[in-house]
């Protein structure tokens, strides 16, 4: 199955364990997956306990799905999706007489420590579950998606699980990618409300380079917005990050795009030929790259 990940193992047993949890509804006691380096969970049961026998009875593998609801798709289910605590849904099915659960987190809700940024008009902060509508919209805007190559996204859910993708790779990589945001404004009901996104979408950290990425809403363009957000981050990118060289793909016509980077002292450092396919034709590619040493900032 597409991305199914191991996540821990469950094994009932009657021993009275140390550091053991108790579920109520489920009248059980748990030990912490988190605390095994293999991921070892024991249960241990009260009579009376809600669970079915073959969970109560029989160790069951678990592991980490995308989309709760696509995995359950054609199985044989034990226990229904259910949220046993804030940002995770769970069920279990049965697989050749096999309890089997599958977990579906909110990964947005599992970073911490994500270095929000300030400037004079705008807050960079962490994208979270409930941007996942202003996401969709973004990647579905026909003059956003015009120079993308690539699709839009087809439902909500497509953008939650990108959300999920993201707040992963900060997770396990330190990459950032930021929600734009304008700082309160008395006069517009745009407060925290995500209008693009901005960040870094791959980082080779033994080379100290990364690839730059932005959106914007249509409706805030050509008002110095991305050019002050892009400011920022390349600046905690160089600082921070410790890159010595940031590079951007381009499709070649997206001249406004262009334009940002060159704000910046990017320079094209390559360009490729019909290297690329999209929607029934080939596009060439532009790459543009920045050194730490040649960042003075935006000329504005």
């Amino acid at each position: 199955m597409k991305n199914l990940r191991y996540h821990h193992i469950g094994i009932p047993n009657v021993i009275r364990r140390d550091r053991e949890d108790y579920f109520a509804p489920a009248k059980m006691f748990h030990t912490n997956f988190d605390d095994n380096p293999y991921g070892i969970e024991w249960l241990r049961f009260e009579p009376g306990s809600s669970l079915p026998g073959l969970v109560r009875e029989y160790p069951h593998i678990a592991f980490k799905v995308d989309n709760l609801d696509a995995a359950l798709e054609g199985k044989e289910i034990l226990i229904q999706p259910n949220s046993p605590s804030e940002g995770v849904r769970v069920a279990f099915v049965v697989h050749n007489g096999a309890p089997v659960e599958f977990l579906e987190y909110d990964e947005s809700q599992q970073v911490v420590n994500f270095p929000q940024i300030e400037t004079q008009r705008l807050v960079l902060r962490q994208i979270r579950s409930e941007d996942a509508e202003d996401l969709w919209k973004l990647r579905n805007n026909s003059q956003i998606m015009e120079f993308m190559d690539i699709s839009p996204m087809k439902s909500v859910r497509e953008a939650w699980e990108q959300i999920n993708y993201i707040s992963r790779n900060f997770i396990e990589e330190q990459i950032p990618i930021w929600a734009i945001t304008l700082k309160e404004d008395s006069h517009t009901d745009t407060k925290n409300k995500m209008i693009g996104y901005v960040g870094y979408t791959g980082w080779n950290k033994k080379h100290y380079r990364a690839e730059i990425a932005y959106v914007l809403e249509p409706a805030f363009w050509r008002r110095g917005f991305m050019t002050e957000a892009i400011e920022a981050v390349l600046k905690m990118g160089f600082g921070q990050m410790y890159l010595h060289s940031v590079e951007a793909n381009v499709n070649p016509t997206n001249i406004a795009s262009i334009k940002i980077l060159e704000k910046f002292n990017f320079r094209r450092e390559a360009y490729y030929k019909e290297n690329f396919y999209f929607d029934g034709k080939f596009v060439d590619t532009a790459i543009y790259s920045l050194l730490k040493q040649d960042f003075p900032g935006p000329r504005l």
